[in-house]
């Protein structure tokens, strides 16, 4: 059995993601959870990877932003 574990804080100013053990663990049991989550509420896989795909572009901006300052 493998073990890992997520903790997300988070408040009005955003979240902060702690976590332990394997990170290819960790990003599958997130994806699982956000594609059960997508199904349930009855959205479309086009409409996932496009929202997941905003979600990488806006995340990468806005790391690149901070590396400037």
């Amino acid at each position: 059995m493998n073990k890992y574990k997520i903790t997300i804080k988070g408040n009005e100013d955003g979240f902060k993601v702690d976590t332990k053990g394997d990170i290819n663990y960790i990003i599958a049991s997130i994806m699982q959870f956000a594609c059960e989550v997508t199904i349930e509420n009855e959205i479309t896989k086009k409409e996932f990877l496009e929202r997941c795909k905003n979600t990488y572009e806006l995340v990468m901006k806005l790391i690149n932003e901070s590396e400037d300052d």
